[in-house]
């Protein structure tokens, strides 16, 4: 049971970090075309 919450935390802090790089490259991209 707390090995299973565990999983689940890391894989939504994980797939929050992914988002965040995702949201970064974005912004350097469109700064980069403006």
């Amino acid at each position: 049971m707390m090995q299973s919450h565990k999983t689940d935390r890391d894989i939504s802090s994980l797939s929050l970090f992914y988002f965040n790089s995702k949201t970064d490259l974005l912004l350097v991209q469109s700064q980069s075309y403006f």
